[in-house]
């Protein structure tokens, strides 16, 4: 199998250096050696000003590795064109794990250099804006923790204007006596305070927590979104999942017995639901959305990606 390296922000560390393996391993986009650079850098994404070629990470240039995929998070279009000079002869390809709305404000596609080929985990924005289509992913289950169940449901991300949903679903729960615990944090590094956002924690204490529950809760960013890493969490990890994406339906490993679709499954349920046991899903349903079976889908043509 060919290699990737996969390039991502630094503040992009959830999964550490889970993804690397003998195909594949993690840089991180920008220089982080030098405490002035980082300042700056902080700086000119925050009030989108140009950056400069001497903030991106040296290790980029010239990379061994057959295959470039980059995660579009603080990716800029001046980055763009510096990793394709650097790198001429290697296939490079951007992966939004975004929606397309989302990443405009820092990148315009019609602004994206040639030869650099645009993916997304949105099948919305691929028919869109003809995108290739590949959907998100997850690492090896060997990171599971194990612990006993002390909570009904759990979520943790970003605002994202999200907050409000997911306080509609803690009345809900409260008046069901459905024990639900969220973790809210600010949507940017620079976002206005609440009084309901809290500090960021380590992916250890975020899967410590989800060992601790019985389900996990996905609400949706939009509506265009692809699956998000909460709900390929519930299947690797063996947790129900309560989500408001209706879309759900499409994925490999969907069971109704697994997955409370919030608006369609009768709330009054949620509880029944809940203390019900988690249905298996088939090895192969899950193992497709394992990180080696996601990189070997950008060697794919369509139709074999669509079989």
């Amino acid at each position: 199998m060919e290699r990737f390296v996969i390039v991502r922000s630094n503040r992009l560390n959830a999964f550490g250096t889970r993804l690397n393996s003998d195909i594949c391993r993690v840089v991180n986009m920008f220089c982080d050696k030098n405490s002035v650079k980082i300042m700056e850098k902080e700086i000119k994404l925050f009030f989108h000003i140009n950056l400069q070629e001497n903030l991106f990470n040296p290790e980029l240039v010239g990379v061994e590795e057959e295959n470039i995929i980059i995660f579009d998070g603080h990716v800029r279009t001046e980055f763009l064109k510096w990793i394709r000079k650097n790198n001429p002869k290697k296939r490079i390809i951007l992966w939004l794990w975004n929606t397309v709305a989302e990443v405009e404000n820092n990148l315009h596609l019609e602004s994206i250099p040639d030869g650099i080929e645009i993916w997304s985990y949105s099948e919305y924005d691929c028919k869109k804006y003809n995108l290739n289509y590949n959907t998100t992913f997850f690492w090896d289950k060997k990171d599971k923790v194990e612990d006993e169940i002390v909570q009904d449901l759990y979520f943790i991300g970003k605002d994202k204007g999200r907050l409000q949903k997911v306080k509609y679903v803690a009345s809900a729960c409260n008046e069901r006596k459905i024990n639900f615990t969220y973790h809210i944090v600010k949507t940017h590094k620079y976002s206005l305070p609440k009084k309901e956002y809290k500090s960021s924690i380590s992916y250890l204490e975020v899967q410590k927590n989800i060992a601790k529950s019985k389900a996990i809760l996905d609400i949706q960013v939009s509506k265009t979104a692809g699956p998000s890493l909460r709900a390929l969490e519930a299947v690797f990890y063996g947790k129900k999942l309560v989500t408001d994406d209706k879309n759900v339906k499409t994925f490999k490993f969907y069971n109704k017995d697994n997955i409370f679709i919030l608006g369609e499954d009768d709330l009054n349920e949620l509880r029944v639901f809940l203390d019900s046991p988690v249905i298996p899903i088939r090895e192969e349903d899950v193992e497709y959305y394992n990180v080696r079976n996601w990189l070997s889908r950008f060697n794919l043509t369509k139709e074999e990606r669509n079989a």
